[in-house]
């Protein structure tokens, strides 16, 4: 799929913030695949107000649609997709902030000691 094809669904899914129907948009056929391996649905994943993915549904082995109730509960597992990678960042977050700690730390200790050797009449009674 060309990159300015893709840009177009994916801008076009992107702005909508619960689920946009497929079918009004030109998707390729997937090689290999059945019509209902074909997504028909796609929900944003959103992390705070940036998109970070796309979660595609496609129809039921038997054909059938995903009915409103099922929608609803795609709708919820992609905002929960959005929290987990919040959650995600924020602890990468808070393991970067420790280690930064741990560095400052360490820092101030190495400029104590060479503050004592370069001012060793300073030294703290």
């Amino acid at each position: 799929m060309s990159r300015v094809r893709r840009s177009r669904w994916w801008r076009r899914c992107g702005r909508a913030k619960t689920v946009t129907y497929l079918d009004e948009v030109d998707l390729p056929a997937s090689e290999g695949r059945g019509e209902n391996r074909r997504p028909i649905i796609a929900v944003p994943v959103w992390r705070f107000e940036r998109l970070d993915a796309i979660l595609f549904v496609g129809r039921h082995r038997n054909g059938e649609s995903p009915d409103p109730t099922e929608e609803r509960i795609i709708c919820e597992l992609a905002r929960a997709a959005g929290i987990a990678y919040a959650r995600t960042d924020t602890a990468e977050h808070e393991r970067t902030i420790a280690e930064l700690r741990r560095n400052v730390t360490e820092l101030e200790r190495e400029n104590n000691a060479l503050g004592q050797l370069l001012h060793p009449s300073e030294r703290p009674a």
